[in-house]
């Protein structure tokens, strides 16, 4: 009979992460097992959004409901910079509310309501920050705070004609604070130098409000946090982003406390990741050099292998932006990665294609396994499987293989006399069928669903596999 892999825990996350001592591929808590990082994220989950000012409420609690349902772990705590207008959309009358900075006038901004004082902050919205995220550490879900938003300091007329520019009313814009910062000096309509080291005065603005949000959350066991998510890929965007890692690590190093960073990747293409690898981040979310023309990294088809030198989060954000599918969370999986979604909300999680609804499901299923087997104790070969999706327990040899469409493929056990049990795990319900055990140095297996299915192959000897 089928059966589940086994029940989710959910109990709250009694340590905060930090990356796996033996297989940093992975984060770990206090428990010194594998975390497989999973979970569903979408725009408007610590700011409300809408057309109506003040705009409606986001559903909080229901969120956390449906991400504590699907046994999800982690999540990305979006925040938008500018109180009105945005970037990928046309209403002229669209308002983010709560923002960090304190309204104080005197004077109007350029949204009609008064300048920010970029010295004082906002405490109704550090409070709600620190109410979410202590809210999600009670359901046991991780949650990546972002700090800054590069949609929030451009048009990006490119992606979106008719777009309009959220820099009109950013609290940085000359016309928008009492300050005097001036955040665009040369007058080019944009904000992207305050997402650089070039204007002093805005550097030493932008690390208070660092340091406002870590001593804000550096206590919560699981907190983490985002720099900034889809910057500009420029060199000087590259060395503020790492500037910022630092002052992270070393603000908490202060409080004593050190919860691991996430790095994203610059959008919408870069030519190498290796200034991402670079960075003192200890994870990063990558995009798919292949999509934008450069050749190379295809992490929707055929993720590299992750070789353990940083964490990293494949987020459908930067791989499609709305998109994703049960054969990329299991390709993903099995090559090291962490896979999360961006998704879209409308009091629940809709269908949005090419989104594939049963990626999120996949997504539960691939974190009971890691929970299950401890994947610390694996690591990623295209040399196992001829499907080349396979992941290997480095102590007793237990073989992980997907198959994506029930058809038949080969294992390799290695040694002509070894003997293994074999089960088959489908990749959305996470039901089990036992499989006939196998002997042998290469085997032919054919998944019991037309799905495709995971092969668990374990050695023929007591206590192998659990």
């Amino acid at each position: 009979m089928p059966r589940p892999i086994r029940d989710r825990d959910a109990t709250s996350p009694a340590a905060s992460l930090r990356v796996h001592p033996t297989n940093p591929r992975y984060v770990t808590d206090g428990s010194g097992r594998a975390l497989l990082l999973t979970g569903s994220h979408t725009w408007l989950s610590l700011q409300d959004g809408g057309t109506s000012d003040p705009p409606p409420p986001f559903d909080y609690e229901r969120y956390l409901d449906w991400l504590e349902a699907k046994g999800h772990r982690f999540f990305r705590l979006w925040v938008w910079e500018q109180p009105r207008w945005l970037a990928h959309r046309t209403d002229d009358d669209y308002y983010i509310d709560p923002v960090p900075y304190a309204r104080t006038g005197p004077g109007l901004a350029a949204d009609g309501k008064p300048k920010f004082d970029l010295t004082k902050f906002n405490d109704a919205y550090f409070a709600r920050l620190r109410e979410r995220v202590e809210a999600a550490g009670r359901r046991g879900i991780y949650v990546a705070v972002m700090l800054f938003q590069g949609w929030s300091i451009e048009p990006k007329a490119w992606y979106l004609s008719g777009g309009l520019n959220p820099w009109r009313g950013h609290p940085f814009h000359r016309d928008n604070n009492v300050n005097g910062i001036d955040g665009d000096p040369a007058g080019a309509d944009h904000g992207i130098l305050t997402h650089t080291l070039a204007i002093p005065e805005v550097w030493e603005l932008r690390k208070a409000y660092v340091r406002r949000v870590v001593e804000t959350v550096a206590d919560l066991g699981n907190a983490a946090y985002e720099i900034v998510n889809e910057d500009d890929a420029t060199e000087e965007n590259s060395a503020w982003q790492d500037a910022v890692v630092d002052f992270i690590h070393a603000t908490e190093a202060e409080l004593g406390q050190h919860h691991p960073v996430l790095r994203s990747m610059q959008w919408p293409g870069v030519e190498s990741h290796e200034p991402i690898f670079a960075s003192p981040a200890e994870m990063i979310a990558l995009n798919s050099p292949a999509q934008h023309g450069f050749g190379f990294e295809d992490y929707r088809n055929d993720p590299p292998i992750a070789d353990g030198r940083k964490v990293i989060v494949l987020d459908t954000d930067h791989l499609w932006g709305i998109g994703g599918t049960v054969t990329w969370v299991w390709r993903a999986v099995m090559r090291g990665h962490n896979p999360i979604f961006m998704d879209p909300w409308e009091d629940d999680f809709v269908v949005h294609g090419p989104f594939e609804v049963g990626a999120r499901d996949a997504m539960t299923v691939a974190r009971e396994l890691c929970d299950r087997f401890d994947f610390a104790r694996f690591t990623p070969r295209t040399d196992v499987a001829t499907t080349r999706f396979a992941l290997r327990a480095d102590d007793d040899g237990t073989i992980i293989a997907y198959e994506p469409n029930g058809e038949m493929f080969t294992v390799d056990l290695g040694s002509p006399d070894a003997s293994f049990a074999v089960e088959w795990v489908h990749p959305t319900t996470g039901l089990g069928q036992r499989g006939a055990p196998v002997t042998g140095g290469l085997v032919l297996l054919q998944p019991p669903f037309a799905v495709g299915g995971i092969a668990i192959l374990t050695p023929a000897r007591e206590g192998a596999g659990a």
